[in-house]
């Protein structure tokens, strides 16, 4: 595996779509979450957990490249820590929408890019990322329309009938 250090804005989306997740679930841990140690040490606040994101993702990239962190990813980290980069909510309306591939690709991407090292498994931000899984996979097999529980929604391409014009096409 490999990991690279996730953007500012990947870090709020994930926090947004935990805390979104949160309304209406059984699975509601809102408080046990802010109020853990790793995070409490932080402040206990959604900017407090976005941190610990981005701690975990600081851990993987320094188990993955220890020779090279410093010099290559030191200055982003400084900079992502920095309080002017504090949590920004970022609605998506996907939860709303019950559009589930969304959510999950950036939880998905943000779980392979840190969990290159020892300590992943233990993590707040593991904890975090199977709570969404769960959340989830709780709203999908408590919908009766099982149209709507689909992952993704595809629609076959309308055929195209006639010529085709190359420069159509590069446009």
């Amino acid at each position: 595996m490999s990991a690279h250090l996730c953007s500012s804005d990947h870090f709020d989306l994930i926090v947004s779509i935990w805390d979104e997740l949160q309304t209406g679930s059984p699975y509601f841990s809102r408080d046990a979450v802010l109020r853990s140690p790793e995070c409490m040490n932080l402040g206990g606040s959604l900017n407090a957990l976005r941190s610990c994101l981005i701690l975990e993702n600081v851990r993987s990239l320094m188990a993955r490249y220890p020779n090279d962190f410093k010099e290559m990813f030191e200055p982003a980290v400084d900079l992502l820590m920095q309080s002017r980069f504090e949590f920004c909510h970022e609605p998506t309306a996907w939860v709303a929408q019950s559009q589930w591939a969304m959510i999950t690709s950036p939880v998905k991407g943000y779980r392979y890019q840190s969990c290159e090292h020892s300590g992943w498994d233990s993590s707040l931000a593991s904890r975090v990322c199977t709570e969404i899984e769960q959340m989830i996979l709780h709203r999908i097999s408590m919908l009766t329309d099982r149209e709507e529980a689909a992952w993704s929604n595809y629609k076959r391409p309308v055929q195209h009938t006639g010529p085709v014009r190359l420069s159509a096409l590069l446009n």
